[in-house]
């Protein structure tokens, strides 16, 4: 071949369907190649995930928003976990595990209660329904479920541009054996991020971060 710019594009007989390929490359010459995207992206990988844009006030919809959780909440108005579960799972009919309504919870729990109360419940909303409206943005076919290869899409619009290892970390951690990843997976994916971003400027300085081994056990068993 001649010197020069060449793209391999592999493909598949369906549309959707993931495989594994192989790219063996001979050349005659001593030749180092490297992966592009690996090469490009920050050793920070960019974990700066963008926030809900605000919301024009709606007086009947917020009214409705506090209905709801003061119905749900009982009284100490606020929700644990497992209430929220219960709220999400048999009122709003979302199916999300217990365990990601707990990192639900550690994401918008400003006080370390363990609980949300309500302007806690508000921001996590907006949250949420960012995460689902990209979500269907990708789940054409409306199935609860996406490609692996689409989650790079959907967090590239939640604003975090990772590398391809943090990105085959991800799908091997919440894609299915069919490569596939349900809307509860994802949800978990992206709270994870979040929740690992935060705990990374929490002890940032420059371009790096320096934990003591308690602080990174603490940080750790809280995403």
């Amino acid at each position: 071949m001649q010197p020069g710019k060449y793209v391999v594009v592999p493909t598949t007989w369906d549309a959707d369907e993931e495989a594994d390929f192989m790219l063996r490359v001979f050349s005659e010459a001593k030749n180092e190649i490297t992966n592009v995207e690996d090469s490009e992206a920050s050793s920070d990988l960019a974990l700066r995930p963008s926030s809900p844009a605000p919301a024009v006030p709606d007086k009947p919809q917020n009214d409705k928003l506090k209905k709801f959780f003061f119905d749900q909440s009982g009284a100490d108005m606020a929700l644990d976990s497992w209430e929220l579960h219960t709220a999400m799972t048999d009122v709003l009919q979302q199916k999300l595990d217990e365990d990601t309504c707990r990192h639900m919870v550690a994401l918008c729990d400003k006080n370390a209660s363990g609980k949300l109360f309500y302007d806690d419940f508000e921001a996590l909303w907006g949250f949420f329904k960012q995460w689902k409206a990209v979500f269907r943005e990708q789940d054409k076919q409306n199935t609860g479920k996406i490609p692996s290869v689409e989650l790079k899409l959907c967090l590239q619009s939640l604003g975090f541009q990772l590398n391809a290892r943090a990105l085959a970390s991800l799908v091997y951690r919440y894609a299915d054996r069919k490569r596939r990843v349900k809307f509860d997976s994802y949800v978990q994916c992206v709270l994870r991020l979040q929740l690992l971003n935060r705990s990374y400027r929490k002890y940032q300085t420059d371009d790096h971060a320096i934990f003591s081994l308690n602080e990174f056990l603490t940080e750790s068993l809280r995403v």
